[in-house]
């Protein structure tokens, strides 16, 4: 991080604090002015610096291949698992809509007593799991990471070493590459939903992403598409060559439209949409995943949902331990059709070390059960799941907040920070809040039909069978009422709070925590 970065994600509290130089008292007017031209030369590299960066991230789909380690920094030397300064994560983001920065809301976190226990193994000279220690763990990181990478692994493999499960590695090799896949998500999570900063002709600053959602905020009129520098490897193509949508009453007609129902204007791919490799795309999958992240103007995004876009970041950084060669040589050997770009993708990916079966070629990942939301681990791929009536009140509105894929991004003062696509970075309790604001979206539609029909409104009571059919009538109320996940739902039409969400459990037995997605080599 340079000094310019420091300064503009450290907190008020930290700027105060840092010591400041003091002039030289004796100072003359011609020694002023030399110390003035000197800042301004150093401002003016800085912005140099920085624009050549930004050129060079738009230029290379793949900032992990030919990434400049930053310089070694003093506070690097203090401890690192002491450190209390997050890695490069910025303390807030933009809406979509522009309605300035998400807070994230964190506290210390007491850790639970009874349950944590130091327990990142590696098998010693006699071939038997020991613990690596406290010191054992920091040799290793500075050994194999450097630079911005290497601050996250510190905090990840403590973090590691904090679960309640023994995490066990047969070499050296085999935890640097879990802590790669780690560390890699938690970057190129942040990156896809941060973007870059350019600057247009007239001096204004703006950002362009790799990512949105489909007909949503800078997208609202587009459909499900790959994005513009992926076009020659995956198909189909939105139905109008990525042209932008002007036609005033075409927009119009959107705007009206459910979602599930907005890609009837233009002929966008229905939900459920998918994207296939060309023949392109299966001779270098490597590019066909790394260009998706490329930002582009919102018409040429990439416009997928959330369980996509975690598939791909997963992807790409299995391939960051294999390097280009190797991943593609491995998916050449998977038919054209297991690597279509689906919800579901990332199933490729998964291994069941229990099964009995081989891992595959692109084995990466497993799922795992943890005993309780203190063993989640940074770059863990966790799901945050709304209430079980969402899906049914929610079942002809069609709005997207069933679930939210997450990565486990950071860890601050002991409180887990999580990203979505599109939620921005959250704790657990603001993410809660975020699916019962969604739920009471749906909620807010469908009160008013039910008061109206409470007053005899027989077009309101027909519209609420129609666009509602899992409420119904019990006595003086209306309840959601049905089958979710597998359970039976009854619940008062009315407004809900976070903690009434499911989260991060099963929705289908509350009582245990949803398994997550995390990389295999500790299996």
């Amino acid at each position: 991080m340079t000094v310019a970065e420091r300064e503009r994600t450290a907190g008020p509290e930290a700027l105060e604090a840092r010591p400041r130089p003091a002039l030289a008292p004796a100072a003359t007017p011609a020694q002023l002015l030399l110390r003035l031209q000197r800042g301004a030369g150093n401002q003016a590299v800085a912005r140099m610096i920085l624009q050549r960066q930004e050129a060079a991230a738009e230029a290379d789909p793949n900032p992990f291949e030919n990434e400049v380690d930053e310089e070694e920094t003093a506070e690097e030397e203090l401890g690192p698992e002491d450190m209390l300064e997050a890695p490069t994560v910025d303390e807030g983001e933009t809406s979509e809509e522009g309605a300035g920065p998400a807070e994230v809301e964190v506290t210390a976190t007491p850790e639970p007593t009874g349950v944590l226990a130091r327990s990142v193994m590696m098998t010693d000279a006699t071939g038997t799991y020991a613990t690596m220690t406290r010191a054992q763990r920091e040799a290793f990181v500075r050994r194999r990471f450097r630079g911005r990478r290497r601050r996250l692994a510190y905090r990840i493999l403590a973090d590691m070493a904090a679960t309640s499960n023994p995490l066990n590695y047969d070499h050296e090799d085999e935890l640097f590459d879990e802590l790669e896949k780690r560390v890699t998500s938690s970057i190129l999570m942040q990156e896809s939903q941060d973007g870059v900063r350019r600057t247009n002709r007239d001096g204004e600053s703006y950002t362009v992403k790799a990512f949105g959602y489909p007909f949503s905020g800078g997208a609202l009129f587009y459909g499900p598409r790959v994005n513009y520098a992926a076009k020659d490897y995956w198909t189909p193509g939105p139905p109008d060559a990525y042209s932008r949508r002007s036609d005033r009453r075409r927009q119009r007609e959107i705007r009206g439209l459910p979602r599930r129902r907005r890609h009837e204007v233009f002929s966008d791919q229905p939900p459920g949409y998918r994207f296939e490799l060309t023949a392109a795309g299966q001779a270098d999958f490597f590019s066909a995943v790394t260009k998706l992240f490329i930002p582009q103007s919102p018409h040429k995004q990439s416009l997928i949902h959330c369980d996509y876009l975690l598939s791909l970041v997963q992807f790409r950084s299995f391939a960051a331990t294999l390097g280009k060669a190797e991943f593609n040589r491995r998916a050449a050997a998977y038919p054209r059709d297991q690597l279509t770009l689906t919800a579901l993708l990332f199933s490729q990916l998964e291994y069941s070390p229990g099964s009995g079966g081989a891992p595959g070629p692109l084995a990466s990942l497993q799922r795992v059960e943890p005993a309780t939301v203190a063993d989640f681990v940074i770059g863990d791929h966790v799901y945050f799941f709304n209430h079980q009536g969402y899906d049914l009140i929610n079942k002809r509105k069609g709005n997207a907040w069933r679930l939210e894929n997450t990565i486990l991004i950071d860890r601050r003062n002991g409180t887990d920070i999580f990203l979505g696509h599109g939620s921005g970075r959250m704790t657990e309790t603001q993410l809660r809040r975020k699916l019962a604001r969604e739920y009471n979206d749906v909620v807010d539609m469908a009160l008013p039909l039910t008061r109206r029909a409470d007053r005899g409104d027989a077009a309101a009571a027909d519209e609420v069978r129609r666009e509602f059919p899992d409420l119904v009538k019990d006595g003086s109320k209306w309840h959601v009422r049905g089958t979710a996940w597998g359970v039976a739902v009854d619940i008062e039409l009315r407004h809900i709070q976070g903690h009434e969400v499911v989260g991060p459990f099963n929705p289908g037995d509350p009582t245990r925590l949803y398994p997550v997605r995390r990389p295999i080599e500790s299996a």
